[in-house]
């Protein structure tokens, strides 16, 4: 193979290699906006839209879907949606990240196609339901009113980190009912505040879009995102959380 032949086999295979580690699926890109708090980001890897956009007009919300246990086996797993840093704030830098899980909760049967100005029905997990959380390091056991939490990672590299290993494990196959995940990001960086609710949304496994709960699970998102963040003009911070607010509104009852 001659100099030409040796430089365009080098290419080709860069180019499939970063095609192999190329990440897709939907997740959460972690940053630190013009307020110095952290915020997560919703986008899908590999770029194909699935109607909420490829990067979600919204912050700190995005659903997927919990995977069946093969065999019938009365579990479900996801790993999605997944956590990235990319080109990580220098005051990140050498700190941890952390996730505080404030709380769980569930939209059953929720329609198919929710009509504009529909208040999901959160309710409390099961108290049967188990379900554990684990990343590099840590594993969170979850039941109803029993939460926790745990280090996304230790220390946030110059480099950033893509697919930080993450897993949701639940002792059932979920059906008809979309599971809410509420987490606070935290930092040990002396100048980044903590960040508002980041929801993370599971939805059923199924074979169509209507088993797994599809336009339900993207309305979900959009309810309970946050669509504005601050801006450098130095105005303050005016974010619409009308989800949010109503969520909390619903658990006081």
């Amino acid at each position: 193979m001659g100099r030409y032949g040796t430089f365009l086999f080098f290419v080709v295979l860069i180019c499939v290699t970063t095609s192999l580690s190329a990440h897709d699926g939907r997740r959460f890109e972690i940053e630190v906006r013009n307020d110095n708090a952290l915020w997560a980001q919703g986008s899908i890897g590999g770029g194909i839209d699935d109607g909420g956009g490829v990067h979600r007009p919204y912050f700190n919300a995005i659903h997927d879907h919990w995977i069946d246990a093969p065999g019938g086996k009365n579990e479900a797993i996801s790993s999605l949606p997944a956590w990235d840093i990319f080109n990580p704030d220098s005051r990140l830098l050498g700190h941890s990240i952390r996730l505080e899980l404030s709380d769980v909760y569930k939209w059953e049967a929720p329609p198919l196609m929710p009509a504009p100005g529909t208040v999901p029905n959160f309710q409390p997990i099961d108290l049967s339901d188990e379900i554990e959380i684990t990343t590099l390091t840590e594993t969170l056991l979850v039941s109803d009113g029993n939460y926790g939490s745990l280090d996304l990672v230790e220390v946030v590299d110059v480099h950033g980190h893509v697919d930080l290993p993450f897993e949701y494990k639940i002792n059932t196959r979920p059906e008809n009912e979309i599971y809410v995940f509420e987490w606070i990001m935290s930092t040990s960086a002396p100048d980044i505040l903590d960040s508002m609710p980041v929801y993370a949304i599971l939805s059923p496994d199924g074979a169509t879009p209507e088993e797994r709960l599809h336009h339900a699970s993207l309305y979900t998102e959009q309810y309970l995102g946050f669509r504005s963040v601050p801006e450098p003009s130095g105005f303050g911070v005016v974010l619409v959380m009308a989800g949010w607010l109503a969520v909390r509104r619903q658990k006081k009852r």
